[in-house]
């Protein structure tokens, strides 16, 4: 068989690398931000406010969920700016609206159950700082946040990481025009994951 097959291929719009790197650098962040609210719980543990939120007359699994709507939201919206910044000032096309949204919310989704995953093992707020420190930059690398067109390992890696399934939905979206119903089972992974 021959050593190299020559296919061709069409992109029916162009790339944007903003639509790539912005995406990419948002969800980096995301573990950060998403991962401070996760903690507060933790910081709550060590300084009291917990067991007097849990002595009040309310269930303590309206605590639990109020504590990851308040990370659910503030992930949504701080990709939601990153999406409408980049699309208003730098003139990034992410592609189908329905599409992104879909996408931003269920690596949200993704990302915040890794975040309360880590704060739940950690028993202090540094063992939590330093394991979401390490998860968010190793979470990067093996995603491919970094590199546009990663071969070799990162190649492997990405599709099992929560970003990396992202990013392969925001590139379907923005250069292969993808629709919401076209990213549908990369939101489903990642809303599984």
């Amino acid at each position: 068989p021959a050593a190299v097959a020559i296919a061709e291929a069409q992109v029916d719009a162009d790339f944007s690398i903003m639509a790539y790197f912005a995406p990419g650098m948002a969800m980096l962040f995301l573990f950060f931000i998403v991962g401070e609210g996760a903690r507060s719980i933790v910081v709550e543990r060590d300084e009291g406010t917990l067991p007097r939120m849990l002595a009040a007359p309310i269930n303590s699994s309206s605590v639990l969920v109020g504590k990851t709507l308040g990370v659910f939201v503030l992930g949504v919206v701080s990709l939601t700016t990153v999406w409408l910044v980049t699309s208003l000032v730098f003139g990034a096309d992410w592609g189908d609206p329905v599409g992104v949204a879909l996408v931003i919310v269920a690596v949200v989704i993704s990302i915040a159950g890794i975040s309360l995953l880590i704060t739940g093992v950690s028993r202090t707020r540094a063992q939590a700082e330093a394991t979401t420190i390490i998860a968010a930059l190793g979470f990067a690398v093996l995603g491919g946040t970094f590199f546009v067109a990663a071969g070799g390992l990162v190649a492997i890696t990405r599709w099992f990481t929560p970003n990396g399934q992202a990013l392969a939905a925001f590139i379907d979206l923005s250069a292969g025009g993808a629709s919401a119903v076209d990213v549908l089972p990369r939101v489903l992974l990642l809303v599984a994951s």
